[in-house]
């Protein structure tokens, strides 16, 4: 039986931003290189696949909105590929935290730094 394809979490998506940017641009660099990928939401609120000029593929759990349900969700979509697939890649700290709490053993977490993360102008005023 083949590997499971790798697969991509991110947690939730309000807007498309540098984390989503980020995410799509990595499915188009594994798509370039025929390496099997999918991207695994709880909800597609943007039609993520829209922004790809790629063909993608998307899962969408759409749990309960309630932070145990999303959790057991992530727990049953790792349950259902087995362990002989590729170690996952969370987009972001909730989604490692989310993993972390579904019991999701050896994943890769993948912290993204775009601006609007360094906003603080406070801390701007004290780097000097």
């Amino acid at each position: 039986m083949a590997a499971p394809p790798f697969t991509i979490v991110v947690t939730e998506t309000k807007t498309f931003g540098g984390a989503e940017r980020s995410v799509i641009a990595l499915s188009r660099w594994l798509y370039a290189r025929s390496l099997p990928h999918r991207i695994v939401l709880y909800y597609d609120h943007l039609d993520l696949a829209r922004y790809a000029d790629h063909p993608i593929d998307i899962v969408t759990l759409n749990p309960p909105r309630n932070p145990f349900r999303k959790t057991a969700a992530l727990r049953r979509y790792f349950k259902t590929l087995g362990s002989n697939g590729p170690r996952p890649l969370m987009s972001g700290i909730q989604s490692a935290l989310h993993a972390s709490l579904a019991g999701v053993q050896g994943f890769h977490s993948l912290m993204h730094d775009t601006p609007s993360l360094l906003s603080d102008t406070a801390d701007e005023k004290s780097v000097g």
